[in-house]
């Protein structure tokens, strides 16, 4: 049995002894999801790098018709941007719990959540889309019992005509919690270990929970680009502002 399915069994027991002997259990994950987006998504975002823009009427308009900030008309971050909302309560502490208590259910519809928003906000590329997850080390995915976005890329790929594409490894390395932003942005933290090239005419969704300075988005969009890729359109649960 894969150690993913094993865990999650392992998690139901316990839940179950939970609620018996404590008369406690987990809070409805469609209503959390629907709290924490009503109360943290409906801030508007740059459609370059996600960044919040605290007053819509005077941020510019790109010339395809989306909302950017003054830094970004001038060199776009990215190709597009998509996100659920700022990183900020309750949203950020939904996003810490899927991966501290491997809540599945919750990964599954924040990634339904940002298919959603991807249908609304960008056209469909000729080859369609590819989900590509931003990957974390192996020692702590199974430490945690859950592989929080690739479980949030099988929610997208159920709403989206898409697929899911593992072409990225995660190299060891220290948590980047504990980095700054130059720290960041010099950690080598991505490899490449998919095909040699990218498919021709297909869309790239880049899949993470948290954009805190983009050091890690940029690194994966790089590898992604230097395999011809032609659009790469990150998609985050939440963004922290100003980092």
């Amino acid at each position: 049995m894969p150690i993913g399915a094993w865990w999650r069994g392992v998690q139901g027991e316990l839940a179950c002894l939970e609620k018996v002997l404590l008369g406690r259990t987990r809070p409805d994950a469609a209503m959390a999801v629907r709290e924490a987006l009503a109360l943290c998504g409906t801030d508007p975002w740059c459609r370059r790098c996600g960044r919040t823009l605290e007053d819509a009427s005077s941020a510019s308009t790109a010339p395809d018709g989306r909302l950017a900030c003054a830094s970004c008309l001038k060199q776009p971050l990215f190709d597009g941007f998509i996100r659920l909302g700022r990183y900020a309560s309750p949203l950020d502490r939904l996003v810490q719990r899927v991966k501290a208590r491997a809540w599945h259910d919750v990964a599954d519809l924040l990634g339904r959540e940002l298919a959603r928003t991807v249908a609304r906000e960008v056209p469909t590329p000729p080859g369609g889309w590819r989900v590509v997850p931003v990957p974390s080390p192996a020692l702590r995915r199974w430490g945690r019992g859950i592989d929080h976005t690739d479980a949030m890329a099988r929610g997208m790929c159920s709403v989206l005509p898409a697929a899911r594409l593992h072409c990225l490894r995660a190299r060891s390395s220290v948590r980047q919690a504990a980095l700054g932003r130059l720290e960041r942005l010099k950690l080598d933290r991505m490899a490449w270990r998919g095909p040699r090239a990218v498919p021709g005419g297909i869309g790239i969704l880049l899949l993470d929970d948290i954009r805190t300075t983009g050091a890690t988005l940029h690194k994966a969009r790089e590898l992604l680009v230097q395999r011809g890729a032609r659009l790469v359109v990150p998609a985050v649960v939440c963004v922290r502002d100003g980092s």
